[in-house]
């Protein structure tokens, strides 16, 4: 039988549930194509999503987020280029 002074604001679990695998950096700036400095300096300013840290030496994304990010950049301008010598965007 449950407490009745128990909420759902008190599981154990804090985090909604995402779907999609955890991106490390690597992995991340494979698919963004921008440098681990802007992506940090982004992040701070709020216009890349936020890594979850697992503990405190360990980053990743969910791979969901950087998509959708990227798709909303790419709306905002479908024309942008990427840079001299980049490589062109992988293909999801």
């Amino acid at each position: 039988m449950l407490d009745e002074t128990t909420s759902e604001n008190t599981s154990p679990q804090k985090t909604t549930a995402r779907r999609g695998r955890l991106l490390n950096e690597k992995e991340v700036i494979e698919i963004v194509r921008i440098s681990r400095s802007t992506i940090y300096r982004m992040g701070k300013a709020g216009k890349f999503p936020e890594p979850t840290r697992p503990t405190t030496n360990r980053k990743f994304w969910f791979e969901e987020d950087i998509w959708d990010w990227l798709s909303t950049v790419n709306e905002f301008d479908p024309k942008r280029r990427r840079g001299k010598g980049r490589r062109p965007a992988p293909r999801k």
